[in-house]
């Protein structure tokens, strides 16, 4: 279901941990053509500027070797429809770096990710979520 707070979630939590992070993305993954698209705003907000004229999947390969070399860092991919279809270009994890995803897709026992259940926000809760902006790369 659209509109029911997965991404005001998002935000949420970047709120709340935004000082273990030394940096934040934020992709619209609603397909691969997108997710690809948002490793190129990736590349050029980090200033990757080698990966930039390259085809657009060696673009995403080389900002998850960029990403996997750094620490310190959240990539939330965000409205992912069906995460097999993006499971090959999933950035690597470890103690400090994450990402995190958002999904309507309930079917979480099939994906290469570890899931968890958010509910359903009431309306009054919603709304008391903060409405804020981070390095939103779409």
């Amino acid at each position: 279901m659209r509109g029911i707070g997965k991404t005001q979630n998002a935000i949420e939590y970047v709120h709340a941990n935004r000082g273990f992070y030394e940096r934040v993305y934020s992709i619209t993954a609603v397909d691969q053509v997108s997710l690809l698209l948002g490793y190129r705003n990736v590349a050029v907000k980090a200033g990757l500027k080698n990966l930039l004229y390259l085809p657009p999947f060696t673009i995403s390969e080389g900002v998850i070797r960029w990403l996997g070399e750094n620490s310190s860092w959240l990539v939330v991919l965000d409205d992912v429809d069906d995460i097999i279809v993006i499971a090959e270009l999933l950035p690597p994890t470890g103690s400090r770096p994450h990402t995190l995803i958002t999904t309507i897709n309930p079917n979480a026992r099939d994906n290469p990710v570890e899931g968890r259940e958010v509910p359903l926000l009431a309306e009054a809760e919603g709304l008391e979520l903060p409405h804020i902006v981070f390095d939103r790369v779409e």
